[in-house]
């Protein structure tokens, strides 16, 4: 017995920020299966919007950091 393609989404592959969307991907960060709107193309991979803008901060941070300890080095 097969099923179609239809009937295998609904059973497995669910997105974990939208139970009702099929979801090809996992986030490469957390493992979350995401779909289609959640993913995010990142150098490293797909990733969920939320990993994402994690990372996105993180790096803006640590940019700042730098950018201050050098601008105070200066003075």
């Amino acid at each position: 017995m097969t099923l179609s393609l239809s009937e295998a989404e609904s059973l497995t592959f669910k997105c974990y920020y939208h139970p009702d969307r099929f979801a090809p991907r996992r986030c490469g960060l957390c493992g979350r299966l995401i779909c289609v709107s959640c993913t995010v193309l990142h150098t490293s991979g797909p990733v969920c919007a939320l990993c994402y803008m994690r990372k996105v901060l993180l790096e803006e941070a640590r940019l700042r950091i730098r950018l201050s300890a050098i601008e105070a080095g200066a003075c």
